[in-house]
């Protein structure tokens, strides 16, 4: 029996998916609980609409995204930290210090980086500058210059 999930269900799909299951499960487990509904034709047409409506505003974010990262790639963030007599860092420089200093230096409320879309390969200690990786969308990743200077 082909059904249209309408919440995810580990296993057997995510919402908005047609999936063919047994009978029974169908009409003893997922449609009782509204985790799904029958796929009959009129049901898939607005499951369609519905997939081209998320995959229109998936695109709309990703173009957004890719305007966003030509931004973040044009400047170079200046970050001081204190240093100790060796020239390093007290301690490593974190993704969430990293997100703090480029929203706020980039004032745009709508666009904000979060500490989970910075990727550290390497930690940073030294004074120098730095590309650090930025994923602002599942396709989309950005290199950010860093300058790592001294308070």
């Amino acid at each position: 029996m082909k059904v249209i999930m309408l919440k995810k269900v580990d296993g057997l799909g995510v919402a908005n998916t047609i999936v063919e299951v047994r009978d029974g499960y169908a009409t003893n487990f997922l449609i009782p609980n509204k985790l799904a509904v029958l796929a009959t034709t009129s049901n898939q047409k607005v499951v369609e609409q519905i997939q081209r409506d998320i995959s229109f505003k998936k695109e709309q974010k990703k173009k957004k995204m890719e305007q966003f990262g030509r931004l973040l790639k044009r400047k170079v963030f200046v970050i001081k930290v204190k240093v100790g007599s060796s020239g390093r860092a007290f301690g490593s420089l974190t993704s969430l210090q990293i997100s703090k200093v480029i929203n706020s230096e980039l004032d745009d409320n709508n666009n904000k980086v979060t500490h989970n879309q910075i990727i550290l390969d390497e930690s940073i200690r030294d004074l120098g500058t730095y590309l650090v990786e930025v994923k602002l969308h599942e396709n989309v990743k950005v290199k950010v210059t860093l300058e790592l200077q001294q308070a």
